[in-house]
C-alpha cells in the first residue's frame, strides 16, 4: 500500500517541498519539541524542513527512533554532482549547486541558490541560507547557521553563526 511522504515543518521550506511533491504529501506542523510523531511513521518517507537547528535535530532523532525513512530531498531544479555526498534527512532547495567532492552531512538545509564548491564540507545539523557561497575546501562545522547571501571566506567552527543580517548593517 502507498503511504504519503510526510513533511515536518510549517514554514517556507516545508511549503517548497510540499509544492514540489504535489498533493502526495502529508504535512505536520513543527513549532515546538512537543511535535507529535505519527504512530504509522515506521517505514514511511519523511522530510524535515525546519529552519531551527535544535528543533530540526530533535525531530530527526525522534524520527530515527520511530524508524522512518529519511532520504535527502534534492529539489528538481538543484544540481548535486554524482560525486558529492549528501547525508540523510538533508534538504537541498531549488537552484542550489553542490559540486563534485563536496560533502554535506545529515539533517542540513541548503537554501535556494546556495553554492557549495569542490571539496567543501558542511557538517551535520547545519543551516545554509539562500544565496550562500561556500568556496573550495571550506569547512562548516556542525550546528552552524550561515546567513543568506554570505560569502564564506574561512572555516566556520561548530555551533557558530556566520554572516550579517542586511537589516543590521548601517547605511
Amino acid at each position: 500500500m502507498f503511504s504519503k511522504p510526510v513533511v515536518f515543518g510549517s514554514g517556507a521550506f516545508a511549503k517548497v517541498i510540499a509544492a514540489l511533491l504535489g498533493n502526495i504529501v502529508e504535512s505536520i506542523d513543527c513549532t515546538a519539541k512537543q511535535t507529535i510523531i505519527p504512530k504509522n511513521i515506521d517505514g514511511r518517507t519523511a522530510y524535515i524542513a525546519i529552519e531551527d537547528n535544535g528543533l530540526r535535530e530533535h525531530v530527526f532523532c525522534r524520527l530515527v527512533e520511530a524508524r522512518a525513512k529519511l532520504p535527502p530531498f534534492v529539489a528538481p531544479l538543484a544540481f548535486v554532482s554524482p560525486y558529492a555526498k549528501v547525508g540523510e534527512a538533508t534538504v537541498i532547495l531549488p537552484g542550489a549547486v553542490v559540486m563534485p567532492g563536496a560533502i554535506i552531512g545529515r539533517c542540513c538545509i541548503v537554501g535556494m541558490q546556495a553554492s557549495i564548491d569542490h571539496e567543501a564540507l558542511v557538517d551535520d545539523q547545519t543551516f545554509i541560507g539562500t544565496g550562500v557561497i561556500i568556496p573550495r575546501r571550506i569547512k562548516i562545522g556542525s550546528r552552524c547557521i550561515v546567513r543568506a547571501a554570505s560569502f564564506v571566506t574561512r572555516d566556520v567552527h561548530p555551533g557558530s553563526e556566520f554572516g550579517a543580517s542586511p537589516s543590521a548593517l548601517s547605511a
